[in-house]
C-alpha cells in the first residue's frame, strides 16, 4: 500500500473529524506542541525566512507520516519475538 492510500483511508476513518472545511484529529499520536517546536527550530537552522507559525495542515501532514511510518515498520516486522523493533 503507498503512502497516499494510507493517508486517504486515514482521513476517511473515524479519527478524522472535519470543521470549517478543515481536518483535524479527534486524538493524536504525537504532541503538536513538539512538532510545532522542533519545526520552528529546523526552519530557523536551515531558513533564511523566519517562520513564526505552523499550521494545522503541516501538523496533520506530520501526523499522517507518523502513522505511515509505523504503519510500515509493523508490517515489515518479522513474526517472531514481543518487541518492535
Amino acid at each position: 500500500m503507498d503512502e497516499n492510500s494510507a493517508s486517504e483511508q486515514f482521513l476517511q476513518s473515524n479519527n478524522w473529524q472535519g470543521r470549517n472545511g478543515k481536518a483535524r484529529f479527534i486524538f493524536r499520536l504525537i504532541s503538536p506542541a513538539r512538532v510545532r517546536r522542533a519545526a520552528l527550530s529546523y526552519a530557523k537552522l536551515k531558513r533564511i525566512h523566519r517562520f513564526t507559525r505552523v499550521s494545522e495542515d503541516f501538523l496533520a501532514a506530520v501526523e499522517i507520516a507518523a502513522l505511515a511510518t509505523m504503519k510500515d515498520r509493523i508490517n515489515r516486522h518479522p513474526s517472531k519475538g514481543k518487541t518492535l523493533m
